[in-house]
């Protein structure tokens, strides 16, 4: 979440709403703007350090938290289900699929979709924290009157 509001913050602060939004990549637009001293004036170099270290981190965060998944798996299966999911990950990104082809798709498929796919779930688990199981209600007078 923080990868994501402080490049948007930084360029709302920087360049001002109707500008940033204009902004197809607001972070390369404010390593711009930034001057080291008076003889260093090109830092554009650092956008793609900033991006390579956000990629690491949500590939990473992604391939740990799906290892959690599997926590009670053998070593070789969980080793096997990395290996694929890596595999996955590389055959995906080498993919010939455009900028703007993807951001159509993720516009009017991805977002709706896990919107309401997220907005479903969380009813599901609004509804789920008021049933209580009859194993639930004996335990818990159990334990108080213990």
């Amino acid at each position: 979440m923080f990868l994501l509001l402080g490049p948007l913050t930084a360029a709302l602060a920087e360049f001002g709403p109707n500008l940033a939004e204009a902004m197809r990549y607001p972070a390369y637009e404010q390593w711009r703007l930034l001057t080291i001293g008076k003889y260093i004036e090109h830092t554009d170099f650092f956008s793609i350090y900033q991006w390579l270290a956000g990629a690491y981190i949500r590939v990473s965060l992604a391939l740990f938290l799906i290892m959690e998944v599997f926590k009670g798996k053998t070593n070789n299966m969980k080793l096997g289900i990395l290996f694929a999911v890596g595999f996955l990950m590389v055959v995906i990104s080498i993919v010939p699929f455009s900028n703007f082809k993807f951001l159509h798709v993720s516009q009017t498929f991805y977002y709706p979709g896990a919107f309401y796919f997220l907005l479903l779930l969380s009813a599901f688990l609004f509804i789920g924290t008021f049933i209580r199981s009859k194993e639930g209600k004996q335990h818990a007078n159990e334990t108080i009157q213990k």
